[in-house]
């Protein structure tokens, strides 16, 4: 949904702390590719199980002030904050009308700023219903599969997302 800006990590961590990049930056590690990284980590034993299927492993980085669109993500999500506070609004899937998905125009977002909602735009966004949580350091938030949801960071931040699906996931479509 936004612009995109390639930087060395070290160049990243010096510029999101100064006042004229304050609330515009901020980094995504994808652990992906990185065998060693992945090996290092270890799942939590609520999903420490053979039928789960790792799918990927991010690291985010911010100075606060930043906020994610509206959106869903297709595998199980867990959202682990490591440093700082984020706020995060979860909206069930059953909700996707209210929140306006079928026009947006990338897949899986919402075309709603929810911090700021033109209900004259979207006046059915008014309908929707959903929950608010707000993390602090060594929090973990589960997000499940297809459930909306839109995260605000603040202050200096650092959070880990890993996202898995099930072995038989697709066995009862």
């Amino acid at each position: 949904g936004r612009p995109t800006l390639e930087m060395p990590l070290r160049q990243l961590l010096e510029e999101m702390y100064t006042p004229a990049r304050k609330g515009q930056l901020y980094g995504i590690v994808d652990f992906d590719g990185d065998p060693t990284a992945k090996a290092d980590f270890d799942l939590p034993a609520p999903i420490r199980c053979r039928e789960i299927l790792p799918q990927s492993l991010t690291l985010w980085i911010s100075s606060g002030g930043t906020t994610s669109v509206l959106h869903e993500d297709d595998g199980e999500n867990v959202l682990m904050l490591l440093a700082g506070r984020k706020t995060v609004m979860l909206v069930h899937q059953d909700q996707a009308q209210n929140l306006y998905a079928p026009i947006a125009d990338h897949a899986g977002t919402s075309p709603v700023h929810q911090d700021s909602v033109d209900l004259v735009a979207f006046p059915r966004f008014s309908n929707a219903s959903w929950l608010y949580g707000e993390l602090q350091a060594g929090d973990m938030l589960y997000i499940p599969h297809s459930y909306w949801h839109q995260v605000n960071s603040y202050e200096r931040n650092l959070g880990a997302n890993l996202w898995w699906q099930h072995e038989e996931d697709w066995r009862w479509w």
